[in-house]
């Protein structure tokens, strides 16, 4: 979920506490922004060069796998 931006910044819900995830990123060398209570889980990332953007979806998406959807089995 992404709140809808006009800013050089945009706010995801990670739906965890964006202090651990921040230190997550940090180990892979990017820095993004701080908490801003009561948004606990969202993670304020400014928006910066085409390689800095680059680096930080591979981060996000090491730290964020994409989780395959359920398939239900037949019985």
């Amino acid at each position: 979920q992404v709140i809808p931006s006009q800013t050089n910044y945009f706010m995801i819900n990670v739906k965890r506490d964006v202090t651990a995830v921040g230190e997550e990123f940090l180990k892979k060398g990017i820095l993004v922004g701080r908490k801003f209570s009561p948004m606990n889980e969202w993670l304020r990332v400014s928006v910066g060069t085409e390689d800095e953007m680059d680096r930080f979806m591979k981060a996000f998406k090491e730290i964020f796998p994409a989780q395959k959807p359920e398939t239900k089995s037949s019985s």
